[in-house]
């Protein structure tokens, strides 16, 4: 319930946002001989403050927590068992300061949520949209993953770069990525594919080779783990009857359906490369040959291992395209009311396929480090 609770919390609060920064004014209340000045800025912390707090304040909801504790503790000692180096120093950094292991999370989320604002603010039409795409169909990269979190949210920062064609920068963006998750590497040869105008016939190419190797899945991953990185053979069986999550593939299938009609309604040609430098990037082809790209991996691409690690890359901008999907959809006559119904069906649906998908999991009974703390002073648990 908290999940829902945190949603039906940030909605009202991120289009307060998003109304606010679209005016650009500063909101003046006058208390008595003082006048106080609101900057845009304040109404973004005060939408991602009830997500921050969830987040970085949780407290032994999975097991990546337990094990970033054990980390942490060696990381005290001198060991260096992070392969990350960012991470292993921001560890290091808070071990020498004898600071608890929580301010591990407070840190981390608050570098990944600043950069998270900043993409929103730049890339998103509908802020409250965005956010709970965020919280729903990412999930478990925000909750779980906080690693791979602040690499996914450079690498999503430095689309503005593959955009405008600047690779110097996307390529300092991309390997700082890699140094909070070596996976962020696979967005170096991501910058050519998503850069460069592909025909239809080459989606389908590239469909039609990942379909063939897929359906020898078993023994195409056994091969590339015993010859590449034999470290992780026997790991790699998990893989071998790696099913569709229900949930996860009913909103494949709805999101598809609804990127194939943007493309079709769409006025200018969906594939066609944006080059234009604003302050405001238009990023929106290179989400939609992401999300493309995405969909080809999600049906046949699960002969890669941890496929769903790579694809976050080409997945999460989904967050700002999605709402520019619903924007193009309700253009027309009565549009105000069609893109209030889309959006109210939109809400419903993720709170829905949230709940389904992780009602019966052990995450979705959330507890705080500020409950941790009450049942330690509680003379009921002493």
């Amino acid at each position: 319930m908290t999940y829902i609770l945190l949603i039906l919390i940030t909605i009202p609060l991120a289009k307060l946002w998003n109304k606010r920064n679209t005016s650009q004014k500063e909101k003046i209340i006058d208390i008595g001989n003082y006048t106080l000045r609101i900057k845009p800025y304040v109404y973004a912390l005060l939408a991602f403050l009830p997500l921050y707090i969830v987040y970085a304040f949780q407290c032994s909801v999975h097991s990546d927590y337990d094990n970033y504790q054990i980390l942490y503790s060696l990381t005290s000692i001198g060991n260096h068992e992070l392969r990350d180096p960012a991470v292993y120093l921001i560890f290091r950094i808070l071990s020498n300061l004898r600071l608890p292991f929580q301010s591990v999370y407070i840190v981390i989320y608050f570098i990944a949520f600043f950069i998270l604002a900043k993409c929103i603010k730049d890339y998103s039409v509908d802020f409250s949209m965005s956010m709970t795409l965020f919280i729903t169909v990412f999930f478990m990269l925000g909750f779980y993953y906080i690693r791979q979190l602040l690499a996914v949210v450079i690498v999503f920062y430095a689309y503005r770069y593959i955009n405008t064609g600047n690779f110097k920068k996307y390529l300092v963006l991309t390997i700082l990525a890699s140094t909070f998750h070596t996976s962020a590497l696979i967005m170096l040869p991501g910058y050519f594919l998503l850069r460069y105008r592909f025909n239809t016939s080459f989606y389908v190419l590239i469909t039609l080779i990942s379909a063939i190797i897929n359906a020898a899945k078993n023994t195409v991953l056994t091969w590339i783990v015993a010859t590449f990185i034999p470290k992780y053979f026997g790991r790699h069986e998990m893989f071998r009857s790696f099913a569709f999550d229900l949930y996860d593939t009913i909103w494949i299938l709805i999101l598809m359906l609804i990127t194939f009609i943007y493309i079709f309604k769409s006025s200018s040609p969906a594939m066609t490369a944006n080059n234009t430098k604003t302050n405001q990037p238009d990023c929106n082809n290179v989400f939609l040959r992401g999300l493309i790209f995405y969909f080809i991996l999600y049906f046949f691409g699960r002969w890669i291992l941890e496929f769903e690690r790579f694809g976050y890359y080409f997945y999460f901008p989904v967050i700002c395209l999605y709402p520019k999907f619903i924007e193009r959809l309700s253009q027309g006559e009565n549009s105000k009311s069609f893109r209030t119904f889309l959006n109210l069906a939109t809400y419903a649906l993720l709170i829905l396929l949230l709940f389904l998908k992780y009602n019966a999991d052990t995450v979705w009974n959330y507890t705080s480090i500020f409950h941790f703390y009450l049942l330690q002073v509680s003379p009921y648990h002493m």
